[in-house]
């Protein structure tokens, strides 16, 4: 993580920083967090452009994203241009967090229909 907020920290305010993430969505989301958390920790909303390589199996979000399926071997040459001077676009991401909750003596379960208002 030290070596990516200092990175950032570098590039903060510049347009020159692009990261790749070579995998599935399993890959493409640890990229993502990790790259968002780092941004906070540097201060900045401003979080670099992230490509994706489809390395997966699934590759979900390349395929519903229209970014291409699956990797097969092909020349990187073009795919590095386009991460190099590509138009980029922003994708919404948010993070779900379940906690469990604490037991409460006084809750008791029964159907609404008898429960008391």
């Amino acid at each position: 993580m030290a070596k990516l907020v200092s990175l950032i920290t570098q590039h903060r305010g510049k347009d020159d920083l692009r990261f790749v993430a070579a995998g599935g969505d399993g890959t493409v989301s640890w990229v993502t967090e990790l790259v968002g958390d780092a941004c906070a920790l540097v201060g900045t909303e401003n979080v670099p452009p992230i490509a994706v390589l489809s390395l997966g199996t699934g590759n979900e979000l390349a395929r519903v994203a229209g970014w291409g399926c699956t990797y097969t071997g092909e020349s990187l040459v073009p795919f590095i241009r386009d991460v190099a001077v590509g138009n980029v676009v922003g994708v919404d991401s948010w993070l779900w967090r379940a906690t469990p909750l604490e037991a409460v003596s006084y809750i008791h379960l029964c159907p609404p229909t008898i429960c008391p208002v």
